[in-house]
């Protein structure tokens, strides 16, 4: 077994990088907290915006999905490896497209179970209405915060 790492013995002889020693070195101090995107933006998201943008995300990953899988069907009959993952794809993407859209509705403060099954219900129109709505009430509540 020489030249490969031993992944139940790791204090054996074999060249491992320790990774605890690496990551608490590079690690920042208390008062300063590294984010890889942090240099994107200064000002801290709230979390229902967060949320939307996380739903924003998996919609279009859906809307993907949806077109791979019409435009296969367009030259005739698709494999069945390519209708499974577009069709796993597709589902995965909407349920975490309603999670999210419930994480905001709850955040919101709105009737949860109401807005869900209206989501659930009208999927793409119910969403678009959903996201313009939650997104004025937070740039509503982000304005009357800096006005204060």
């Amino acid at each position: 077994m020489t030249g490969c790492p031993d992944p139940i013995n790791p204090s054996s002889s074999l060249p491992f990088i320790d990774l605890a020693v690496s990551v608490t070195s590079l690690s920042a101090s208390p008062q300063q907290h590294f984010h890889p995107l942090s240099t994107m933006s200064t000002a801290a998201k709230s979390p229902m915006k967060s949320a939307l943008e996380s739903a924003l995300v998996a919609f279009i990953i859906w809307a993907g999905c949806l077109w791979l899988l019409v435009s296969g069907t367009q030259d005739g009959d698709i494999g069945a490896g390519r209708g499974v993952l577009c069709g796993l794809g597709m589902a995965v993407s909407l349920i975490a497209h309603w999670v999210y859209m419930g994480m905001a509705v709850r955040l919101a403060g709105r009737n949860l179970v109401g807005w869900m099954l209206l989501l659930v219900c009208t999927f793409p129109i119910a969403s678009v209405v959903l996201g313009i709505l939650l997104t004025s009430q937070t740039d509503d509540t982000e304005r009357d915060s800096r006005a204060a």
